[in-house]
């Protein structure tokens, strides 16, 4: 293994968000719009073999845990094979999924044992017409589908509900209510500017209201110890055999302790979400470089890496949609 990653803060980066398509098959309306979206062009997305070769140059910069993103993962038809191969080759010490659900039940009931540490899961309403309304989709079915066969597996899971005003403000409590009785976090989380349309107003629905609302119906709401690199405020409540957790999005109480580095499907790596694309590890693969020399450009651009996200937004923000940075 070569030197760990390690920016001009002294921070350890060993943590990699890999969106391995753009494309999804849901539209929401906090990712994108719902028609006149500007897809990556497939010839610039990393195959399978250009994916797995960049995962390797990773695993030997000392990345110890994976997310594979989107998009929507697994509307790659080569994504469970790669899965699977990072599974056999142990690259990483954790591999974890985000995914929207509606197409995934199958596949994850023929991985082996193991081959997944966690899934978040993205259900951003428990009502079948306000979910059609958000994700201008009529997927919830398979959705809880999905998140009864991860719970069969023993596969820990994150629900995630990002909280949009004048939408799902209203389900808050019952979504949390899915952590009383069942072993997972529910998470809730700020709306970030990352739609795709241009346009973005701060919503007032930040993580201090959101923690207002919890704490209106909550007796016993107690804030658990916070850990370097983790996103989420975590509390626990008693009764309940989960846990419900606040990610400051927009708001971002903890970019301070970033961990990580993301992967776009055009092979881009971004220091930070707010921070512009910079070196494109695909295009140095495809232009000959060697794994060496390809990980002394990732130390360098790693140099880079804004100390926030504030700091990150002041260079450029473009309100792309999350699908094209990884979400």
């Amino acid at each position: 293994m070569n030197a760990p990653l390690i920016d001009s803060f002294g921070r350890q980066l060993n943590y990699l968000r890999f969106a391995v398509t753009d494309r999804c098959n849901l539209r929401c309306k906090y990712c994108m719009p719902e028609e006149g979206i500007d897809w990556i062009q497939r010839d610039s997305i990393a195959d399978k073999t250009e994916c797995l070769r960049m995962l390797r140059i990773f695993h030997h910069c000392g990345i110890k845990k994976v997310r594979f993103t989107g998009g929507e993962p697994f509307m790659r038809t080569d994504f469970v094979e790669i899965l699977e191969r990072v599974s056999s080759e142990k690259l990483f010490e954790s591999v974890h999924l985000t995914t929207n659900g509606t197409l995934c039940g199958d596949a994850i009931q023929k991985l082996p044992d193991g081959a997944i540490s966690g899934v978040n899961l993205s259900i951003d309403s428990l009502d079948p017409e306000n979910y059609f309304a958000i994700t201008r989709r009529n997927s919830l079915a398979k959705v809880l589908n999905c998140l009864e066969i991860l719970l069969s597996k023993g596969i820990p899971v994150k629900v995630n509900m990002v909280v949009l005003q004048g939408c799902n403000t209203h389900e808050i409590i019952p979504m949390a209510e899915l952590a009383k009785f069942h072993p997972i976090e529910v998470r809730f989380i700020e709306e970030m500017p990352f739609n795709g349309t241009g346009k973005y107003a701060p919503t007032t629905w930040n993580y201090q209201k959101i923690l207002n609302e919890l704490e209106s119906h909550y007796d016993a709401l107690s804030p658990l110890p916070f850990k370097f690199g983790e996103t989420a405020l975590r509390y626990k409540v008693n009764g309940h055999s989960g846990f419900l957790g606040i990610i400051a999005a927009w708001s971002r109480n903890f970019c301070g302790q970033c961990n990580r580095v993301r992967l776009t499907p055009s092979g881009h790596l971004r220091t930070c979400l707010y921070a512009k694309s910079g070196l494109s590890i695909l295009n140095e693969i495809r232009a000959g470089k060697s794994d060496n020399e390809i990980i002394t450009m990732i130390s360098s651009a790693i140099q880079q890496k804004h100390i926030d996200g504030f700091a990150a937004e002041k260079e450029e923000l473009k309100h792309l949609s999350m699908a094209h940075i990884g979400g």
